[in-house]
Parts: C-alpha cells; structure tokens; sequence
C-alpha cells in the first residue's frame, strides 16, 4: 500500500489551502514521554500538566496543544504563540516541572500579549509515528537534517494536520505552514533568516480560512512579494459558488482585492494512511486582481 503522502505527490495535490482548522494561540510544551496518536489528549504528563492544558484548551479561543521535544534540557519549557498577519509575537518559559505551569495565565498572556518573549523563530517539524507513517518516515529525517544544520531552533512535534503533505511543520511565531519539506528543508531556514515565506513549500497561515489562505498565497505568488508582514487581512466574502473576494492591505495602506475560485480535480484521495477514508482534491486559481491605491 502506498503511503497518503506519496499518493498525493503522485497525483499532484496543491499544497495550498490545505489547515483545516484556525489556530490563533499554539501552545507547545516539551514532553519527552511516549507520544501516542492522539498525543496531547492521550498521554503520561503529570494529572497537573493534563488538567492546565485541558483547561485552558477549553477556556481560550482557538488554542491548539503540542508536544514538542529536543535535546533533553533541565526541565520542560514552553511555548505560546500568537501569529498575526504583521504583530505575531512568541513567548517562552523554562520550567523546572510540570507543576510551575500552574503558575502561568494563559488568558492573562493571550489579552496582554505580553511575557517573557522569544525573539528568534522556533520551527515545529511533525514526527509523530503513531498518528501516521508519513510524518516519521519524512519528518524525522528533515528534522534532524535542520537540526544539523543548526541556523533555526527546531523541534519535533505531534500532529499540525496535513499527513499527506509530509513532512510537514509550522513556523512560530508566525503560524506558517509549510509541507514537502523533505523537498528542500533548507529553503523554510533560509526563508525565515529573511523574513519571508518559501513558496515552493507554503500551506498558509494557521489563523486563515481556507479562502484566504488561497488568496494570500495566489497574491503573493503574483506580487513577488513574501515577507511575513507584506499583508493583513481585512475582509473575506464568497461571491459565487467555489469562488470568494479577500482584501488585503499594505502598511502603506494599499488595498488588495483578491478574487480566488477552485474546482475539484481528480479523483477522491485518501486522508491519511490509516484509514480509507477519501477526501475531495481541489485546484486553485486567481480570478482577479485590483490594486487600490491608499
């Protein structure tokens, strides 16, 4: 049986458009433990790290929980990312056990944006087995060829959805999702020493709608022009079946309005290699572009 992964590339599937869902507060905490498939929910952490996450999954909008491990240090640390179009920002604490995360208020960090902040982008590559055999036959090898490399912190993770496009990842505190990694890992590195985007490579943005994330990446693709902050979204709407209009702006106040269509190609594919489950593939096009001046 081919793997979900290798039946996309096969088939040619668009990298874009692809998170399924808005992630605008990550929460990624070290646990060097056995991940199981369904690891941030079905795992050894202490009861105290279980019931902290648990608590604040449920009492903050648009969380999303991750294991994360590296070289063993003295203690787990943390993470909590906030990506945004052109303010996302990151923070970092190093705990000398589980039960310090008591002491941390997500809520108060997320209303504030403030804390002790990480400064230099962190890369997350998914190698997590257990959930699928394409994230640990793709994304370990580009984990530790990144790791090598050493010019960009990187850490394995547990699943950021998207097995198909193994191996996969997610840039911070940006939300950038990158797949095909293995393609050229050190493109993602090369990127972020400049800012920007490696396009051959973008999934989107976790805090987008498929539509924007479309329509961000089309837009980008046309302008040349793939700094992390070079848009902010202003407004999203469908105007015809499989069709929307998304606006964005530029710091010098430029409006971009953007219309993207898809269709579905091919045949149905599977989601991931576990199950037989099918999903529909689409492909994406660039209907319009006006530029308005500010």
């Amino acid at each position: 049986m081919s793997l979900c992964s290798q039946v996309a590339r096969t088939a040619e599937e668009p990298l874009i458009g692809t998170i399924k869902s808005l992630t605008r507060v990550w929460i990624l905490l070290e646990f060097n433990g056995p991940w199981r498939a369904y690891a941030t929910e079905d795992n050894d952490l202490p009861e105290v790290a279980q019931t902290w996450l648990l608590e604040n999954l449920q009492a903050v909008p648009d969380a999303r929980a991750q294991f994360i491990r590296s070289t063993p240090g003295t203690g787990p640390r943390l993470y909590v990312a906030l990506p945004d179009d052109t303010d996302s920002v990151m923070f970092g604490w190093q705990l000398d056990s589980y039960e310090d995360l008591a002491a941390v208020d997500l809520a108060a960090v997320v209303e504030s944006r403030s804390g002790p902040q990480v400064y230099e982008p962190l890369l997350a590559v998914c190698t997590n087995g257990k959930r699928d055999a394409c994230c640990a036959k793709f994304g370990v090898r580009v984990a530790q060829q990144l790791h090598e490399d050493g010019r960009l912190p990187v850490w394995q993770t547990t699943h950021v959805t998207g097995h198909r496009w193994a191996a996969t990842g997610v840039l911070f505190p940006h939300g950038i999702y990158y797949g095909r990694m293995d393609d050229d890992p050190l493109a993602v590195v090369e990127a972020a020493h400049a800012g920007e985007i490696a396009p051959d490579l973008y999934r989107g943005r976790s805090f987008h709608p498929k539509p924007v994330q479309v329509a961000d990446a089309l837009l980008r693709s046309k302008t040349g022009d793939f700094r992390w902050d070079a848009y902010r979204l202003q407004g999203a709407s469908a105007v015809v079946d499989e069709a929307w209009e998304v606006i964005f702006t530029t710091r010098d106040e430029q409006r971009h309005r953007v219309q993207v269509a898809r269709e579905p190609i091919g045949t149905m594919q599977p989601s991931d290699c576990s199950t037989p489950e099918a999903t529909p593939v689409y492909d994406y096009w660039l209907r319009s572009h006006i530029v308005e001046p500010g």
